[in-house]
C-alpha cells in the first residue's frame, strides 16, 4: 500500500490509502476495506496463484488471487458507478429503499466488499484445485462460492457490520453474500440485491473484466486485450420483456451501440481459453496438481484425501499453495509430487477436433488399449460464453441476447474435445 491520505468525514479523521496497480494505476481503499485487506484470512490470498501453474507455460503468470481481488473491487465500483449516474431513473422505479441517495451509498459499499471478498474461499492453485471439495447434502460438491459465504460470515462479519468503519452506514453481512451465493441471494436478497449481483456474477461481471485483462498483462499476451472505458460506457439498465417476451427483471445491458464492445469482450475470452487456460501444458499440470494434493493430503492432517467442508472453515483456510508446494517437496517420492517437481508432466498424444467425429472416438479407444496409463482431458464443461448466462443488448424499451444480434458470436462453439495424455509420448 501506498500514498496514505487523511480526509474529515463525520467530525473525525478517516485514512484512505491508495495501491498502485498494473492495470488502473492506483485503487483507493478505506479503513473498513483496509481492515479486511489486513486480515490474515484476506492475506492468505497472497499465497494462492491466480492461474496455478501456467507459469510452466507463460513463466510472468505468477500473480494471485490478492491483486485480482482488489482489481475486481475496482472494476465493480467503476462499473457501478456509470450505470448509478447514467440509469438514475430507470433503477430508481424499482428500487425497495425510501431513500435513494442513501441507497446508493450503501449499495456501493455492498458492491464493493462483495468484489473484494469475492475469491476468498479459493482452495489452493485455485481452480485446479475443486476437485477434492467434499460433497453436500445434494450430492453436488461444493464450490468456492460455499466457502466464500462461510468464511465470510465466520471471520469478517464484525468487521462488515462495525458502523465505525468505511461510511457509517448499516450493512449486514449477509447483504454481502446475497451478492455472491444465489441460495444467499434467495433468503435475503432484495430487488437491488439480485440487481447488483449482475456486477459480480453474469456473463459480463467484473470479474471477468478484470481477470482477462490482469492476466494477459501478466503474461504478455493481447488475447485478453478489450476497450474498457468503452465497455463500461455502454453499460446500461433496462426493465422490460425481451424480444422473446419473456420476463426478466432489472438487467444490466449494454447499448446497442455497444455491441462491438461486447464482441470483443466475448472474443478476448475464447482467445484466452484456447491460448492459455486450455493450453495443453497448463491443463495437464492441472491434472498432475490435483492427483499431488491427493497424495499428500494425509500427510497434513486429511486422511481422506479431501478438502475439509465449509462448515471446518478454520481447518480448511490453513491450506494454500504454500502449504500445499511444501507438502510436495516432502514427499518427492510420490508420482505426481516428482512429477511437479521434475517437470515431467504427461505428454499429449492425440487431440480430437471441438466436435469429435466418430473417427476421433475410435482412436481414443484405441490409444486407451495401447496405452493402459493415462490421462483424458475433457473440455465438455469449458465455455466462453455460458448457455445459461446471457449478454444482454439494450436497444429502446427492449433488451436481446448478444447472440441474437451477432452472427460471429453465434458462431462461436464451446469446445467438446478431448486430449489423451501419457507418461510418454508414445510412438
Amino acid at each position: 500500500m501506498t500514498n496514505s491520505i487523511i480526509k474529515k468525514c463525520g467530525g473525525r479523521m478517516v485514512s484512505k490509502k491508495y495501491i498502485r496497480d498494473v492495470i488502473y494505476g492506483f485503487i483507493e481503499i478505506d479503513e473498513q476495506e483496509q481492515a479486511i485487506v489486513n486480515h490474515p484470512i484476506f492475506q492468505r490470498l497472497r499465497r494462492i496463484k491466480q492461474l496455478a501453474f501456467t507459469d510452466m507455460v507463460y513463466p510472468g503468470a505468477c500473480h494471485t488471487r490478492f491483486e485480482h481481488s482488489l482489481g475486481v473491487m475496482q472494476m465493480a465500483t467503476n462499473m457501478y458507478d456509470h450505470i448509478m449516474n447514467n440509469c438514475t431513473d430507470t433503477i430508481q422505479k424499482y428500487f425497495e429503499s425510501a431513500d435513494f441517495g442513501i441507497a446508493k451509498k450503501r449499495f456501493r459499499k455492498i458492491v464493493r466488499l462483495a468484489a473484494l471478498l469475492h475469491d476468498v474461499g479459493h482452495a489452493p492453485f485455485s481452480h485446479a484445485g475443486e476437485e477434492l471439495m467434499p460433497k453436500r447434502s445434494d450430492n453436488k460438491c461444493y464450490d468456492h462460492e460455499n466457502y466464500g459465504v462461510a468464511a465470510i460470515k465466520y471471520y469478517f462479519k464484525e468487521l462488515i457490520e462495525d458502523t465505525k468503519l468505511g461510511h457509517h452506514i448499516a450493512i449486514k453481512v449477509t447483504d454481502v453474500t446475497a451478492l455472491l451465493d444465489k441460495n444467499e441471494a434467495a433468503i435475503y436478497g432484495s430487488v437491488e440485491h439480485l440487481f447488483f449481483r449482475q456486477i459480480i456474477s453474469s456473463q459480463i461481471d467484473a470479474d471477468r473484466a478484470d481477470y482477462l485483462l490482469r492476466d494477459s498483462a501478466h503474461i504478455g499476451v493481447s488475447y485478453g486485450h478489450y476497450d474498457m472505458p468503452r465497455l463500461i460506457n455502454c453499460l446500461s439498465v433496462k426493465m422490460d420483456k425481451t424480444a422473446e417476451g419473456e420476463q426478466y427483471g432489472l438487467v444490466l445491458a449494454i447499448d446497442r451501440k455497444g455491441l462491438y464492445v461486447a464482441e470483443s469482450f466475448v472474443i478476448a475470452r475464447y482467445q484466452m481459453f484456447n491460448q492459455v487456460y486450455c493450453h495443453k501444458v497448463r491443463r495437464i499440470y492441472d491434472y498432475h496438481i490435483t492427483e499431488a494434493i491427493k497424495e499428500v493430503l494425509p500427510s497434513i492432517g486429511h486422511e481422506n484425501q479431501m478438502f475439509p467442508p465449509p462448515d471446518a472453515i478454520d481447518e480448511y483456510m490453513k491450506l494454500d499453495d504454500w502449504t500445499v508446494l511444501g507438502a510436495i517437496n516432502k514427499n518427492q517420492e510420490k508420482e505426481h509430487c516428482k512429477r511437479i517437481h521434475e517437470r515431467l508432466h504427461y505428454k499429449e498424444v492425440y487431440t480430437t477436433k471441438d466436435k469429435p467425429t466418430r473417427t476421433d472416438y475410435n482412436q481414443i479407444e484405441k490409444l486407451k488399449k495401447e496405452h493402459p496409463v493415462h490421462y483424458i482431458d475433457r473440455y465438455e464443461k469449458i465455455y466462453w460464453y455460458k448457455p445459461d448466462k446471457q449478454i444482454w443488448i439494450a436497444e429502446g424499451n427492449k433488451v436481446f441476447t448478444l447472440q441474437s444480434q451477432s452472427q460471429f458470436i453465434k458462431g462461436l462453439i464451446d469446445p467438446n474435445r478431448q486430449v489423451f495424455y501419457t507418461p510418454t509420448r508414445g510412438k
